[in-house]
């Protein structure tokens, strides 16, 4: 409700902002009509990961994400979305991205083709393939006992 306030009172012209809570198909077919996604996701611990990036990802949606300490483990700046420190800098990524809202950003564009050309490497089975399961393959040393 906080957020719900602050959005009222901004004076937004051409933008609506939901703050719905959505069953799963349809936050699924929402990801899917937007031209991008926002987390404004902040860390306590500067740790954890939003989910929501990755659900963004996972449908091909560039993200504008808020920066904090990890979050570049999923957000690279301008490759698979665009990073802000401000609410100046939101706004003025907001304005350069959808200035002509009547034909698609070519950098958004750009950054979908790349989250989709990159999308395989992503995944997390590919990941564990290549990153966890050779760690798990290799054979680890016979422990040495000597009795005297």
């Amino acid at each position: 409700t906080f957020y719900e306030e602050k959005i009222r009172s901004s004076g937004l012209k051409k933008i609506r902002v939901f703050t719905e809570f959505l069953p799963i198909d349809d936050y699924a077919r929402l990801l899917a009509s937007a031209d991008a996604g926002i987390s404004l996701h902040v860390s306590s611990s500067g740790l954890d990961l939003p989910m929501k990036v990755v659900d963004m990802l996972g449908c091909c949606l560039p993200v504008l994400a808020y920066n904090y300490s990890c979050l570049s483990e999923l957000v690279r700046d301008g490759s698979n979305g665009f990073v802000f420190n401000t609410s100046h800098d939101l706004y003025s990524l907001l304005e350069r991205l959808f200035e002509n809202h009547q034909q698609e950003s070519h950098e958004l564009e750009s950054v979908r083709m790349e989250i989709r050309r990159t999308a395989d490497e992503n995944r997390w089975e590919t990941n564990w393939n290549r990153i966890v399961l050779p760690i798990l393959k290799t054979p680890s040393p016979s422990p040495s006992c000597s009795v005297h």
